[in-house]
């Protein structure tokens, strides 16, 4: 099965004002960490994740014009940014959108991590 901006604006209706092609753009990138290895129901899954978490960090970066938030207070509010380094939505970890926790969870479940012992 192929994910199309149709779907991803079906699975997350958050992005159904985004342009197609800015969401293509998103899953082309994110087709490139999902290949035919994976199982394919969690092959689609994880593309759609990855696509979303993408998004979902172009849109808050473009929210604070391109800005990284590096730190923030509720008491008295206050916000500091720093300039990001590359601006790219890789350089957020994974672990900051609740699609990337979504798309570690199938990564985990089709690459698992591998311990070896050196014989000597």
């Amino acid at each position: 099965m192929t994910v199309t901006a149709q779907s991803m604006k079906l699975l997350f209706s958050e992005f159904e004002d985004t342009e197609d092609h800015v969401i293509q753009f998103a899953l082309d990138r994110a087709s490139r960490l999902v290949d035919d290895t994976w199982n394919e129901t969690d092959a689609v899954l994880a593309q759609s994740f990855l696509a979303a978490h993408y998004l979902a960090v172009q849109q808050s970066s473009a929210d604070v014009g391109g800005r990284i938030i590096t730190s923030e207070s509720i008491g008295i509010i206050s916000t500091s940014y720093g300039s990001a380094t590359s601006g790219a939505a890789s350089d957020v970890p994974m672990k900051a959108t609740s699609y990337g926790q979504e798309y570690l969870a199938l990564l985990r479940r089709n690459r698992p991590c591998v311990a070896t012992t050196a014989v000597v």
